[in-house]
């Protein structure tokens, strides 16, 4: 995959809430290639790794890349927003598949 790629997807099932589709139509980021719509922040350098940052709410409604801390609220710890808020979750796990 190229870091070029533009985030589409079709149908997401998820009982958590969709803290992930905010980021559709982005290009995925990393800490070397600013692609996010921030002209004045470098989201994957400031959340400490790739992804399609962006969208009208800020860099990122999800953090899959974070690190985990228990018992801390922050945009750098692994979150759900529309699940736990800030609160850190243990661990994302994501499964895609051909449509």
């Amino acid at each position: 995959m190229s870091v070029e790629t533009v985030f589409v997807f079709g149908n997401m099932v998820s009982c958590l809430g969709d803290s992930f589709s905010i980021n559709k139509g982005m290009k995925f980021s990393t800490v070397d290639k600013d692609y996010d719509d921030k002209p004045n922040e470098d989201c994957a350098d400031q959340y400490k790794g790739g992804w399609w940052y962006g969208g009208p709410s800020g860099c990122l409604q999800c953090n899959p890349n974070g690190r985990y801390a228990l018992n801390e609220e922050s945009h750098e710890v692994i979150v759900w927003k529309s699940f736990t808020g800030l609160q850190c979750l243990q661990f994302i796990e994501m499964k895609l598949r051909p449509t």
